[in-house]
Order: structure tokens, then C-alpha cells, then sequence
């Protein structure tokens, strides 16, 4: 007759191996969010990149217009008077409003993803430390068990 013995470290085996396949998911998770973020970044300066030079050539105009006529939505303006400055972020913003509405709604959806991409990395570097710890904490115990 045989006699099995049993282990008693195998409970506290099976949890380690289990922590360490959730850190492995943890891992793997801000992997993914990292490159998320890398690549919503990418996006949304790529869109303020074109949101800006689309901006900059209709203020362009207006200025051109407002030294060579006298016209248009800064037309009559010193460039040095506080009226100027009003006048140009007025533009900016009826640009927004109005002839750049389509670009400014993709910069703002690009932004919103790249802000969703940061909170989720966020999540998951929460998620990787805390399983990070578990897993060092059961090694511990594994280590002072089988002293």
C-alpha cells in the first residue's frame, strides 16, 4: 500500500499561479492602453495640426483684406489696440462655429479619445500595480513557507 502525502503549500501554489496569470492580463491590458494613448495622440495632433493651418490661412485672408482694403472682419482695426485682439478671437470663434465646424468636431472627438485612452491607461496601470503586489506578496509567503 501506497501512502500519498499531501502537500500543504498546494493551495497556496494554485493562488500563485493565478496571480500570476492575472498579472499577465494586468500586463498585457497597459500594453494595449499605452499604445492606445500613443496612437489617439497621434491622431489629434495630426487633426490640430490641420485645424490649425485651416484657421491660420482664413486669419491670413482677413488680415490681407484688412491691410490692403480696409475690410473685412478686421478691417479699420489698429493691430496694436486691445480691439484687434477681440476682433480676431471673434473670428476664431465663428470660424469654429461656422466655416471650420466640421474640423473643430473632429478635434474635439480626437481629443475626447485621446482623453478616454489616458483614463484607461490610468485603470490599467492601477490594475498592473495592484496585481503586481499581490503576486510580490505571495512570493513572500511562498518563500517564508517553505523555509
Amino acid at each position: 500500500m501506497y501512502m500519498t502525502v499531501a502537500n500543504p503549500l498546494t493551495e497556496q501554489i494554485t493562488e500563485a499561479e493565478t496571480l500570476l496569470a492575472n498579472l499577465d492580463a494586468a500586463s498585457k491590458w497597459l500594453q494595449t492602453a499605452t499604445s492606445n494613448v500613443a496612437a489617439a495622440y497621434a491622431a489629434l495632433r495630426t487633426v490640430e495640426q490641420s485645424y490649425t493651418d485651416a484657421e491660420n490661412e482664413y486669419i491670413a485672408e482677413a488680415v490681407v483684406e484688412a491691410v490692403a482694403d480696409k475690410s473685412g472682419p478686421l478691417g479699420g482695426i489698429a493691430t496694436t489696440s486691445k480691439a484687434y485682439d477681440i476682433a480676431l478671437n471673434a473670428l476664431r470663434a465663428k470660424l469654429r462655429n461656422e466655416d471650420l465646424a466640421d474640423m473643430a468636431a473632429d478635434l474635439d472627438a480626437r481629443r475626447s479619445q485621446y482623453e478616454a485612452a489616458q483614463a484607461e491607461q490610468r485603470q490599467a496601470e492601477t490594475e498592473f500595480s495592484a496585481a503586481r503586489h499581490a503576486a510580490d506578496l505571495r512570493a513572500a509567503m511562498l518563500k517564508a513557507a517553505s523555509i
